[in-house]
């Protein structure tokens, strides 16, 4: 290279051009504006899948309510049913005391060692079911309290006050709006239904240009100074636009958003269905609920009927005035008649907490 005043410097003398740390740092924006919808439509569907999430722990919410009076109401069912067969126990063992007397005494003509015999037996059934039942009662008990979420050692006292059953007063049609409205998997179906027709906004996008700003600012250190770097080089910014224009792709975008509508189609279907079935659900537990109740009447009255019968054959079995086989078969339609009855109340609390979960309330 020659310089003024006849200077001539050689092209390859060693100078240095860079120190031992260079650094360069950038930062680049890349801003859409224009996607053809598809990135409102990308921020729409996160949105809804958001939704959805939130659906399904209400969705859990509700199945843990559920098991928990499911738990509770067998519980109470399975205490009721262990005081009737205490209670049992307890007027059989009386009876057992009085045949025995009645046998070794022999003043009884209707009382022979084929009944005492067959009392004892009688007995033995009672005390093994008393015995089960107790074991029955525990294992629900310790499922209430794991629905609850308690430690496993937790004890619990469970109390049911509403002794006075109300009918379930309910117009099928108006439960059905309501689930129709609050259902959580038909609202799962409703949100996956404007997921859909999002999906089909992104996918019809394919078919617009894209446009969006570019820009770009760098910044580049030498520990060197006296460098080959200018201030052009050492400091540098650009801004520009891309389009992105589709010509032809196989006709891939437009089967792309015939599929999301065939799709769209499927859960539209999917959704009639859904709600035929929930609205089914909630007519067969209606109709339970309704049956049940009247039965629970009926059950009412015959009761306070084989209770009267059981008392009146046991004073009857003390003066000899009827034989054992009478008493134990009274003492057992009792004990049949509370046990069914307790069942059929049973059934009848379940089928209204199946009716609130269906519905989506708690």
């Amino acid at each position: 290279a020659a310089y003024p005043n006849g200077l001539i410097i050689p092209a390859n003398l060693d100078a240095t051009a860079l120190g031992r740390d260079t650094v360069k740092s950038s930062l680049n924006v890349l801003y859409p504006l224009f996607t053809g919808g598809k990135v409102s439509t990308v921020i729409e569907q996160a949105k809804l899948n958001k939704l959805l999430a939130m659906n399904t722990i209400k969705r859990n919410d509700l199945d843990v309510v559920y098991d928990i009076k499911k738990y509770f109401y067998g519980y109470v069912l399975t205490n009721e049913l262990y005081k009737i067969s205490k209670t049992t126990l307890d007027s059989m063992t009386y009876v057992s005391q009085l045949t025995k007397q009645f046998y070794e005494s022999g003043e009884s003509l209707n009382v022979k060692k084929t009944d005492y015999l067959s009392i004892q037996v009688t007995l033995a059934l009672i005390e093994s079911i008393v015995a089960k039942i107790e074991s029955n009662r525990y294992l629900v008990k310790s499922a209430l309290a794991n629905a609850m979420g308690l430690a496993w050692d937790s004890d619990i006292e469970v109390k049911y006050t509403n002794n006075e059953l109300l009918p379930p007063k309910y117009s099928l049609s108006k439960l059905v709006q309501n689930a129709y409205k609050s259902n959580h998997d038909i609202r799962k179906m409703d949100i996956a239904l404007k997921i859909s027709k999002e999906q089909i906004k992104e996918q019809n996008a394919g078919h617009y240009p894209t446009l969006a700003l570019m820009g770009e600012l760098s910044h580049t250190y030498n520990s060197y100074e006296y460098g080959y770097l200018s201030d052009d080089k050492e400091n540098s910014w650009n801004v520009g636009f891309a389009a992105k224009m589709p010509l032809f792709d196989g006709f891939r975008t437009t089967n792309m958003v015939n599929e999301k509508k065939l799709e769209k189609k499927k859960l539209y279907l999917l959704q009639d269905m859904l709600k035929d079935g929930v609205a089914l659900q909630i007519k067969n537990e209606l109709n339970t609920a309704l049956l049940g109740f009247k039965q629970i009447q009926t059950l009412k009255k015959a009761k306070k009927l084989a209770s009267d019968s059981r008392e009146l054959n046991i004073r009857a079995y003390q003066i000899d005035a009827v034989t054992s086989q009478k008493v134990i078969e009274s003492q057992y339609i009792e004990s049949y008649v509370k046990a069914d009855y307790l069942k059929y109340v049973h059934d009848y609390l379940i089928s209204l907490a199946k009716i609130d979960k269906l519905i989506g309330k708690e």
